[in-house]
């Protein structure tokens, strides 16, 4: 006969659960605002640079002709 006390899964209790889903949810909130803001900092990072090289291509422009 086999050991069935070998394969039963213990369970937390559902408050436990509850807490534990909640404190997911919170992390995965402020997790989403960081993301939010290192994807708008990276934006204008990107538009900075790019006004940068087109000031610098226009100069180089200049000075050939």
């Amino acid at each position: 006969m086999m050991n069935l006390q070998k394969y039963q899964i213990k369970h937390l209790p559902l408050i436990h659960n509850i807490a534990f889903l909640f404190n997911l949810k919170v992390y995965v909130q402020k997790s989403n605002k960081i993301i939010k803001k290192l994807q708008f900092i990276t934006r204008n990072h990107q538009r900075q640079i790019q006004m940068i090289n087109g000031q610098q291509t226009k100069r180089k422009f200049a000075r050939i002709n």
